[in-house]
């Protein structure tokens, strides 16, 4: 068991780290080219969060260094929120927060409605209402028997 095994994954309900492989593989496929990013401030780092459509994803780098990404899939109308993950080293540091702060600003600026699937981001949007008005509202059934 590694030091890291009781930390719990951001929207995954797992008890333990992601693959290290996946931040290796993002570090070494993107590299430090961030072309269209907004920093935000987390806990005193500045965190660039970038919407990476050709990967159904958005990435949050500190320091030009991967620490997490949001998977979604989107329709029309709608951007599905499916997974979150932050990398173990940022862990309780803000990342995961600002990622989907700087996710839903970016859906805010569109005409796109959310659907988070995703635990963490639909925790983090009932904890911040200001971002409510983001969520998809499904129409009432007018099914009867």
């Amino acid at each position: 068991m590694n030091d890291h095994s009781s930390r719990a994954v951001a929207g995954t309900g797992l008890g333990r780290d992601p693959p290290r492989f996946a931040f290796e593989w993002i570090r070494e496929s993107v590299g430090s080219a961030m072309a269209d990013f907004t920093p935000i401030q987390g806990d005193h780092m500045d965190i660039a969060v970038e919407d990476i459509p050709a990967r159904n994803r958005f990435e949050a780098r500190v320091d030009g260094d991967p620490a997490g990404f949001a998977e979604y899939m989107t329709t029309d109308t709608l951007i599905v929120f499916t997974h979150t993950e932050v990398d173990p080293r940022f862990e309780g540091k803000g990342v995961g927060g600002a990622l989907i702060r700087g996710a839903l600003d970016r859906v805010r600026a569109g005409e796109r409605k959310v659907l988070p699937l995703c635990p963490f981001v639909k925790a983090w949007i009932g904890k911040h209402p200001d971002y409510f008005d983001l969520v998809y509202d499904a129409p009432p059934s007018k099914v009867t028997d």
